[in-house]
């Protein structure tokens, strides 16, 4: 199989490309989409179909209401919120797109996607950068796609505009310019799977989008100090890959959840739930962001949210003592 490099934003400009090439029913709507100095991560998308991508006003508590709308009409509407922030204004409509289909007794639906680009890492301060992931998490029917490379962000988004299903597609800025090698051909990454991205025996991190960055990072330093760390990221956390999760649990009995989200209620709180129930004799802890909003600013930034010294330092504590 031949492979190419791209960039994590081309690989999602890409995949929409071929989509809206496919689907004539794909719009994208969001604020300042027809900007060219601002939406610079579709471009090639927005040049080939310019008449499918509708700039909208300040409308975040709208948008998802729209979306359904235009959904029941027959359309697959994108819609994107430069600010992941900014979703909490959307919370309303978004919670209406889970239980959409509950209350249709339909068996699918509805067939529209949020992205959501998030500012965590780039000080810009609660405004703009904290993470609703886990607030999201909560919502039914409702998929959560979280990709860390190109390869996975360009499958993930092919599955999500081919699905019938609400998803929220999070896109870390921090991840635009980060190259990775894909497959030279249109491939997709299912929901619900995951990725061993290194095999270890001592103990296993398990980490989302930026995340699965830090933890690879401190398992390269932890391997000298004969530390070996097994590393799994998730594709989507809902659905969420559990088999594989236990599976590394039950072999190296260690596990840390890392996630950029507060720690108080967050995901990694239900996958070390779930790690309990089913596996004894088991130390799981969890790496997260502090109960606190975030500061403007990376150096103040940087003493809330998970570090690579954090993750390297829980490793050390749980298997040196």
């Amino acid at each position: 199989m031949t492979r190419k490099t791209m960039t994590f934003a081309d690989a999602i400009d890409a995949a929409l490309e071929e989509e809206m090439a496919a689907d004539s029913r794909i719009f994208v709507l969001g604020e300042d989409i027809l900007d060219v100095n601002h939406n610079i991560v579709t471009k090639s998308a927005k040049d080939k179909f310019p008449k499918r991508f509708i700039s909208t006003p300040l409308i975040e508590d709208m948008l998802g209401d729209i979306g359904l709308g235009m959904n029941l009409a027959g359309l697959k509407p994108i819609l994107n919120l430069d600010y992941g922030t900014f979703v909490s204004n959307a919370f309303n409509s978004l919670y209406r797109l889970g239980i959409w289909r509950y209350r249709t007794a339909e068996k699918s639906g509805p067939a529209v996607i949020f992205r959501i680009s998030h500012y965590g890492y780039l000080g810009r301060g609660a405004e703009l950068a904290a993470s609703f992931l886990g607030a999201i998490f909560h919502l039914p029917n409702i998929v959560i796609a979280t990709p860390a490379f190109p390869h996975d962000a360009y499958g993930l988004l092919k599955t999500a505009l081919q699905s019938d299903r609400p998803v929220v597609f999070f896109e870390h800025k921090k991840l635009y310019d980060h190259n990775g090698i894909v497959p030279n051909k249109e491939y997709m990454v299912p929901f619900g799977s995951s990725t061993v991205l290194k095999n270890g025996t001592d103990v296993t991190l398990i980490a989302w989008s930026f995340m699965s960055h830090l933890a690879m990072s401190a398992a390269n330093i932890l391997d000298p100090q004969k530390i070996n760390t097994e590393v799994i990221i998730l594709h989507t956390i809902n659905p969420m890959d559990m088999e594989t999760v236990l599976n590394s649990a039950r072999k190296t009995k260690r596990v840390i959840i890392i996630e950029e989200d507060m720690l108080r209620g967050g995901i990694g709180a239900e996958i070390s739930t779930q790690i309990n129930k089913r596996i004894s004799e088991i130390k799981v802890t969890r790496i997260a962001a502090k109960n606190v909003p975030l500061p403007i600013g990376q150096k103040y930034e940087n003493l809330i949210l998970p570090s690579i010294e954090n993750i390297v330092e829980e490793c050390r504590r749980l298997c040196l003592n």
